[in-house]
């Protein structure tokens, strides 16, 4: 799937614009037995979302802020069958949100930002047992806090 259309809000003293990108794809591989060799299937489904807001406001003093707020996923989720029995499969999620406010002053000269912030989360667990998940939050461009095992049951 392609891009959606981004909406947009346009006034005399703000701009707002939302983009949302949907990228899917799904695939089946099959191998048929064969001289004693299974049936095998696998299975692979991938998704890349994104969307993104721009705020750009001016002010009546004519300064101005603009704000981008982003939400990036990759999603990975593979089954591997043979005669029809789940032999394998693989989860894989990877998500990532950050935000930043810049400010100018009524000449347009940058003078600092606010709202610095950013998340990620990522997990990812298979068929073995294995299983990680770690979670990530920043504000200011400093790491605040890491969270490990949540989705693992630690």
């Amino acid at each position: 799937m392609g891009p959606a259309s981004p909406q947009f809000n346009v006034s005399q003293a703000t701009y707002v614009q939302d983009i949302e990108q949907a990228t899917n794809i799904s695939s089946r591989t099959r191998r048929g037995g064969r001289d004693e060799r299974a049936d095998q299937s696998t299975f692979q489904e991938r998704r890349w979302p994104l969307s993104v807001h721009l705020e750009f406001a001016v002010a009546a003093d004519g300064s101005s802020a603009q704000t981008t707020t982003i939400r990036q996923e990759n999603r990975l989720v593979e089954s591997r069958l043979e005669d029809d029995r789940l032999q394998h499969f693989l989860v894989l999620e990877n998500t990532v949100t950050p935000s930043d406010t810049l400010h100018f002053d009524p000449n347009g000269a940058f003078t600092g930002r606010t709202g610095q912030s950013s998340a990620q989360r990522f997990f990812t667990a298979d068929s073995t047992g294995h299983c990680f998940s770690r979670e990530l939050t920043a504000a200011t461009g400093l790491l605040t806090a890491v969270v490990d095992g949540r989705e693992c049951g630690h």
